[in-house]
């Protein structure tokens, strides 16, 4: 996600307004973020500077958790922070030069009634993006990123250096832009980012450019308590985060708390990054698995194919060793009767390497290993086959989770029991459980709908929470997640009744590889119709007495959106 300077001006009166004065009770931190905890809101002020995903935030402290577990690694400039800054007060803000910097003034209260002042300065640009503590004398105590002199021609990053902020922009001002406002001047305003720039090109017909400045001149000069928390939105690329004191047609609402509303993006982006590589992690073990099995099912089906010639392989043996004084040794063949009819030839291939009675034992070798009841080796592969359909439908089911954070969990959750060690992990053992369960819950009125997201979620849904009276769903002949609904019994109504069986079916259809599809069918039955395929370890099952709907896969997402 990208910020123009308009939202630090967002987040400089979100802090005033709301936070000004909380002291920092913790501090923890990674590589790339460091996350302050607030004594009054019992929440993170989190920072990160990423490269790709920087950002500012007020989050909750499961979210913060999350990116715990992701990386908590030893920066020696988190240890700096905790130094300098716990149990400190962090008091007024300010955004410097309409640019993307914010400032936290903070407090420190030493012994003898002494107090430090210190200055948090947060920057976003790009791969230069960084976390600076100052003195009260502006000098620069460290910093997450440094910058030598060599490396950055404007001015230098680094412990005892004087900080100075980046050169400024050279612009006109929002006064100057409303003087005579156009499309032409609006890119050369200083104090907002492109992505802002672009969306007022695209809305510019929506006002009178008279009024496009005005709505630009309320970003830094607000004209009463309302306009101090501008709407914060998401742009059409989904690339741009923008503050703006009206709603744009073509963004979508985040919210109006600069720092709350944000409170999931911002960590998220890390989770993000972090998922890339569980991606990776998860595609390698499906392939390694699917590999193993497509080989041991080659295996079976040269077994199935040679069982039935096992009583030959037996025979030959027993012709070799009774005809042993008559074959030549070192022939390549040999050409005999058939014991149960003297007019038959019996070609039989031989090693002349090795002698006759060795070729028989061979033969008999091969007979022990193929004489297998072709049924079980039929059963064997019969499973096999049903193990493959189980992991392409646990890949599929995982490809479809959109949300980052529940991503990140069930990917754990699946890697956990299967892989040696985990992405981001330091050492190679295996890793434990940790207390997570891969389901979704949605409410609505007295009943609960369950969604399973991988097959251990699918299992405990179907087999353990379930009741024998509740609904169980599932995508018709396609791959897809366990739904169950819960409390159908206290339905009070048939209207009731039609809208959890439509928000169910289409949670089912939603969650499966029929995603894409205008209409699908999905199949539902109770529970005590349902099934585990003997010997599976998956939640394969069969079901009977089911009856079947048609469903948009998207209709719950709108059915939700109305209800809001």
């Amino acid at each position: 996600m990208n910020f123009g300077p308009e939202m630090f001006e967002a987040w400089y009166r979100n802090w005033n307004d709301n936070f000004c004065g909380d002291s920092f009770t913790k501090i923890i931190g990674g590589k790339n973020w460091a996350a302050l905890h607030l004594a009054n809101a019992r929440k993170w002020l989190f920072f990160s500077w990423d490269p790709v995903n920087p950002g500012c935030s007020i989050s909750d402290p499961s979210l913060v958790d999350i990116i715990t577990r992701i990386d908590r690694s030893d920066n020696p400039f988190v240890s700096l922070l905790k130094k300098y800054l716990l149990k400190a007060k962090a008091f007024k803000a300010d955004h410097i030069d309409r640019d993307r910097i914010l400032v936290l003034e903070c407090q420190k209260r030493l012994a003898a009634g002494f107090t430090r002042d210190l200055r948090l300065l947060f920057e976003i640009s790009g791969p230069r993006s960084n976390l600076i503590l100052i003195d009260s004398e502006g000098l620069i105590l460290d910093s997450a990123v440094r910058f030598l002199p060599g490396s950055n021609q404007y001015r230098t990053i680094f412990p005892g250096a004087q900080y100075f902020p980046p050169p400024p922009f050279t612009g006109i001002s929002t006064v100057e832009f409303a003087g005579d406002p156009s499309l032409d001047r609006l890119k050369r305003v200083k104090g907002i980012g492109r992505g802002l720039i672009s969306e007022i090109e695209w809305n510019w017909e929506d006002h009178d450019p008279f009024q496009w400045a005005y709505l630009i001149e309320r970003i830094y000069t607000p004209q009463d308590q309302q306009d101090m928390h501008s709407f914060i939105q998401l742009t059409r690329d989904r690339k741009n985060i923008i503050a703006f004191p009206e709603m744009l047609s073509s963004c979508s609402l985040i919210g109006r708390e600069p720092l709350i509303s944000l409170d999931r993006l911002v960590p998220e982006g890390l989770v993000r990054q972090a998922n890339r590589k569980y991606e990776m992690a998860l595609s390698d073990m499906f392939r390694r698995e699917k590999k193993s099995i497509t080989r041991h099912l080659d295996g079976l089906a040269d077994q199935y194919g040679k069982a039935s010639s096992a009583e030959e392989f037996r025979t030959k043996g027993d012709l070799l060793l009774a005809y042993a004084h008559e074959i030549e040794q070192g022939a390549r063949e040999a050409i005999l009767n058939d014991f149960q009819d003297p007019h038959k030839k019996i070609t039989i291939p031989l090693d002349p390497h090795i002698s006759i009675v060795q070729n028989a034992q061979a033969f008999y070798k091969l007979y022990r290993k193929y004489r297998i009841d072709p049924e079980k080796i039929r059963q064997k592969m019969t499973y096999l086959e049903s193990r493959i359909k189980d992991l392409e439908e646990e890949q599929s089911s995982l490809s479809l989770i959109e949300d980052p954070v529940c991503f990140y969990n069930v990917a754990r959750d699946t890697l956990s029991d299967r892989c040696k060690s985990l992405p981001c992990q330091k050492n190679r053992k295996r890793p434990a459980r940790f207390d997570y369960l891969p389901i979704l819950k949605y409410e609505w009125g007295n009943c609960w709908i369950l969604v399973g997201l991988n097959s251990r979620g699918n299992r405990h849904l179907t087999f353990r929470e379930a009741h024998g009276g509740d609904l169980w769903f599932h995508v018709y002949e396609m791959p897809g997640a366990h739904v169950i609904l819960q409390g159908n019994d206290t339905l009070l109504s048939h209207v009731n009744s039609e809208i959890l069986l439509s928000l169910a079916a289409s949670l089912a259809a939603y969650h499966s590889k029929a995603r894409g599809s205008g209409k699908v069918r999905v199949i539902y039955t109770e529970k005590k119709n349902v099934r585990a395929i003997p010997g599976g370890d998956t939640a394969q099952v069969t079901y009977k007495n089911a009856s079947s709907l048609l469903i948009d896969p998207f209709y719950w997402k709108s059915f939700l959106a109305e209800k809001e």
